[in-house]
C-alpha cells in the first residue's frame, strides 16, 4: 500500500532539472551571468570525479553506473542552482508553501490508520510513502521541527501560538513513534533544545531581544514537551519498555542499555534473534555505529587506490539497473549489513577522498549558515536563516550517523534546497534595517 518511491523520486528529479535548465536559458536570454555557486558546486563535482575514477579502475563502468553515481552525488542540487538564479513570483511561492502544508497534513490520516490497524511498525509504509525502511519516520518530523521551532520562538507571543506549536510537536512525535523509530526519544528533545540554544546565543552576541515570549516560558514548554516525548516513546515503542509491548512498564536504565546495545551490536548479538544462517537471514544486522566502524576498518585495510577512491558506483547501490538481486549488495561485496549512513555509501563509492569532500561540503554550508544567522539582526532574515541552518543540521546528522534517506530519497530535499536558496539570497543583503516587504521585493521579486 502506498506510492512506490521510484515514481515521486523520478518526478521530483525531472522537476529539479527543469527548473535548473529554465534558469540557465533565462539567464542566457537576458544576458545575465548564471551563478553556479562554485564554492558549493566544486566539492560535489570533485566527489563525482573520484567516484568516476574508482568506477574506471574497478572496471565497473556502464551507463547505468555513471548515471546512478551522478544521481547519488548531486541529489536535487540543481534545484538550488535554479532557484538562486530565477525570479520567484509571489503566487509561485504561495503555491509551493501550500503544497508543502498539504503534503504534511495528508500524512496524518494514513498514520492514524496505520497505527489503528497495524500498530507500531517500521517495516510498513510511512504515511503516503511506500518504503521498507523507517528512517524518514523520524527525519521528516525533525525537519519540520527545524522550521516550526524557529517560528514559535520568534513569533509565538500568544496562548494560541503555544497551543498550535505543542499540537504540531505532538503530531510529529506520534508520526515518528508509529514508525517505531527509537531515536525519537532522544532526537526530538535534542532538536528542541538546539533551536532554543541557538537563539539564546544569537541574543547574547547581538545584544538584542529575539525571543517573542519570555525565555523561561519557552524553556518550560520545551521541557514539558521533552518529558512527554520521553515518556510517550517508552510507552508506545515496545522495545523501549521492560514488557516489550505497547503500554509496557518504563525504565530509563533499560532505555540507555538497549540504545547502547542496539547501536553497537554485531552479527551474533541476541537482538538479532537469528533464525537462519547469516547469509540467508537479512534480519541479522550490525548496529549503526558498528556499521560505520567496520566500514572504515575495511577500507583502511585495502590498497591505496581503493582507500582513496573506493570501489565505484556499483559498490553500494541496490538499484536493479545494475543487476538482479542487489537488495543485500553491501553484505555481498563487503560483509556489511545494517542501517548505514550516507558517509558509508560515499566511502565505498568514492573512498576517503569522497568522504572528506562531502564532509567539507556539509561543514562549509554549516559554517556559512551559522555565521550568517548569528550576524543578521532583522527578524525576517533571522527566521529564514534559522530554519535553513537547523534543517541543514538534520541533513548533516543523517549524513554522518543515521542514513542516506535525506540525500538520496528526494523526500525532504526539495524543501531543504528551497531553504538553502532563500538563505543564499539573504546572505547577500547586508542592510539589516529593511522590513519584510523590501526584503521580499529585492530578493524574491515579490510585489
Amino acid at each position: 500500500m502506498g506510492l512506490p518511491l521510484a515514481i515521486p523520486k523520478t518526478i521530483v528529479e525531472l522537476g529539479s532539472w527543469s527548473i535548473f535548465l529554465c534558469a540557465l536559458l533565462i539567464c542566457h536570454k537576458k544576458n545575465i551571468k548564471f551563478n553556479f555557486a562554485w564554492p558549493l558546486t566544486i566539492p560535489l563535482l570533485a566527489i563525482y570525479l573520484t567516484g568516476l575514477i574508482s568506477t574506471i579502475v574497478t572496471d565497473t563502468t556502464s551507463p547505468a553506473s555513471l548515471f546512478l553515481l551522478f544521481r547519488s552525488t548531486f541529489s536535487l542540487y540543481p534545484l538550488f542552482l535554479g532557484l538562486i538564479n530565477l525570479e520567484v513570483k509571489s503566487d509561485c511561492l504561495r503555491r509551493c508553501c501550500s503544497t508543502i502544508i498539504f503534503l504534511f497534513f495528508a500524512q496524518l490520516p494514513f498514520i492514524i490508520y496505520k497505527f489503528s490497524t497495524i500498530g507500531v511498525n517500521e517495516n510498513i509504509w510511512i504515511g503516503t510513502l511506500h518504503q521498507n525502511a523507517g528512517q524518514i519516520s523520524v527525519l521528516f518530523p525533525l525537519f519540520l521541527i527545524s522550521i516550526i521551532s524557529p517560528w514559535f520562538l520568534l513569533y509565538g507571543r500568544d496562548f494560541k501560538h503555544v497551543i498550535i506549536f505543542t499540537t504540531l510537536i505532538m503530531i510529529l512525535t506520534f508520526f515518528a513513534i508509529a514508525g517505531e523509530k527509537r531515536a525519537t526519544i532522544f532526537l526530538v528533545p535534542l532538536w528542541l533544545y538546539l533551536c532554543f540554544s541557538l537563539l539564546l546565543l544569537k541574543e547574547f552576541l547581538n545584544n538584542k531581544q529575539f525571543f517573542a515570549a519570555p525565555k523561561a516560558q519557552a524553556l518550560l514548554i520545551f521541557f514539558i514537551l521533552s518529558l512527554g516525548v520521553f515518556y510517550g516513546s517508552q510507552k508506545l515503542i515496545p522495545s523501549l519498555n521492560l514488557d516489550e509491548k505497547v503500554g509496557g512498564e518504563i525504565s530509563i536504565l533499560h532505555v540507555f542499555k538497549y540504545t547502547r546495545q542496539y547501536l553497537t551490536r554485531d552479527y551474533i548479538d541476541p537482538l538479532n534473534n537469528p533464525i537462519e544462517n547469516i547469509d540467508q537471514d537479512k534480519g541479522i544486522q550490525l548496529g549503526r555505529f558498528a556499521v560505520i566502524e567496520r566500514s572504515f576498518s575495511y577500507i583502511s585495510s585495502q590498497n591505496i587506490v581503493h582507500f582513496l577512491f573506493g570501489y565505484g558506483a556499483s559498490a553500494m547501490n541496490p538499484s536493479y539497473l545494475l543487476g538482479p538481486d542487489r537488495s543485500d549488495v553491501a553484505y555481498q561485496n563487503f560483509g556489511i549489513r545494517g542501517a548505514a549512513s550516507n558517509v558509508v555509501r560515499v566511502l565505498f563509492e568514492s573512498g576517503t577522498v569522497g568522504v572528506l569532500l562531502k564532509f567539507f561540503w556539509f561543514t562549509a554550508v554549516f559554517i556559512w549558515l551559522l555565521n550568517t544567522f548569528l550576524n543578521k539582526s532583522n527578524k525576517t532574515l533571522t527566521f529564514i536563516l534559522f530554519s535553513a541552518f537547523t534543517s541543514h543540521c538534520v541533513f548533516f546528522f543523517d549524513f554522518l550517523l543515521y542514513s542516506d534517506a535525506t540525500w538520496c530519497f528526494d523526500i525532504l530535499s526539495p524543501m531543504y534546497f528551497l531553504l538553502l536558496a532563500l538563505a543564499f539570497r539573504a546572505n547577500f543583503y547586508m542592510d539589516d534595517r529593511i522590513v519584510l516587504k523590501n526584503f521580499l521585493k529585492t530578493h524574491l521579486k515579490i510585489y
